[in-house]
């Protein structure tokens, strides 16, 4: 629809991810955000069964780069536009959680990212298996390493074959859980006002 690597997370792998995530957490970041469709299934995981509080207790910032996906993020006005091109953000690193479904050809480089860009808390990422099996590069290599530290990965299997965008790939669920000696230091009072970005941009 948009590119070759424009493939919507489907409900059931989105749960599967949200299943992973600490209970606790509140500020979540989806950088490859897409239409949406992961940020809305994390919305979802933390509405309240509340008659009377039809919001969600997370709060979700996205980063999507493609300009008419952009243009859909931004009529939802749970979600905050943060950024444009995740591979070049340096905006601020204060996430619970990154929940993530990267380009099936570039995972590697965008988990990597993540890893390096958030100060402490849980990553949730989705790759082609492919990515895993066979660490040709230095950069899988890395990878390889940082998930042997400090995660795991599960085996999804085909979980995209039925979904709106069909794909056979292989798909591995990788989590990562990254630790800070000052983690629980709450920057959002102060560093919510850098968050926002232009709403004129592109």
């Amino acid at each position: 629809m948009f590119s070759e690597d424009f493939y919507p997370t489907p409900g059931a792998v989105a749960a599967k991810m949200l299943q992973k995530i600490d209970r606790n957490a509140v500020h979540f970041l989806e950088p490859s955000a897409g239409k949406g469709d992961l940020a809305k299934a994390i919305l979802g995981f933390g509405r309240t069964r509340s008659p009377y509080d039809h919001g969600s207790r997370h709060r979700v910032d996205v980063i999507e780069l493609h300009p008419d996906l952009l243009k859909i993020l931004q009529a939802h006005e749970e979600l905050t536009v943060v950024g444009y091109d995740w591979l070049t953000y340096d905006g601020v690193s204060y996430y619970d959680a990154i929940v993530m479904n990267p380009p099936f050809s570039n995972g590697a480089a965008h988990l990597i990212h993540a890893w390096e860009f958030l100060h402490a808390g849980e990553i949730v990422c989705l790759l082609n298996q492919e990515t895993i099996d066979n660490p040709y590069t230095d950069e899988r290599q890395r990878l390889a390493k940082i998930i042997a530290q400090h995660g795991s990965v599960e085996a999804l299997g085909q979980c995209f074959r039925d979904s709106e965008r069909p794909t056979d790939v292989h798909v591995a669920l990788v989590y990562l859980k990254k630790t800070a000696d000052d983690d629980r230091i709450d920057l959002w009072h102060t560093a919510g006002a850098e968050k926002p970005i232009n709403d004129d941009i592109g």
